[in-house]
């Protein structure tokens, strides 16, 4: 496959194609968030042989959705006109924070979670 005017990868179409791909938590919470609006996307390099090589983080260590992301991210990217392969790669050094969300992400993940009203319960005696 190449691109319509058979000129080179154009990374906003794969930036594009990234934005389809969901993290899997953000699904279950009910606020779909892409792995840019996650934070989670650390790099993409387009490569002038139709290479396109993607690294990105996960929210934690024991993280069990890692295979459904690296999946989606080959699905998504693969799909762009003169992509003829992707290089998925986890980034492990970095730790994610909500500081590392964007500011849209960081909204609409709050707008869904409310106000957190926390009561305690008094402690009780034995």
């Amino acid at each position: 496959m190449s691109p319509p005017d058979g000129g080179a990868i154009a990374l906003a179409d794969v930036h594009a194609a990234l934005e389809r791909v969901l993290d899997p938590c953000s699904l279950v919470a009910g606020t779909p968030l892409s792995l840019r609006e996650m934070g989670l996307l650390r790099g993409v390099e387009v490569r002038g042989d139709g290479v396109v090589a993607v690294r990105f983080g996960v929210t934690g260590p024991g993280c069990t959705f890692l295979a459904a992301l690296g999946q989606g991210v080959l699905d998504a990217v693969g799909a762009v006109p003169g992509v003829r392969r992707v290089e998925v790669a986890l980034d492990a050094e970095g730790h994610w924070h909500e500081g590392l969300m964007s500011p849209d992400g960081r909204r609409r993940l709050a707008a869904a979670r409310g106000p957190v009203d926390v009561a305690l319960a008094p402690a009780r005696s034995r």
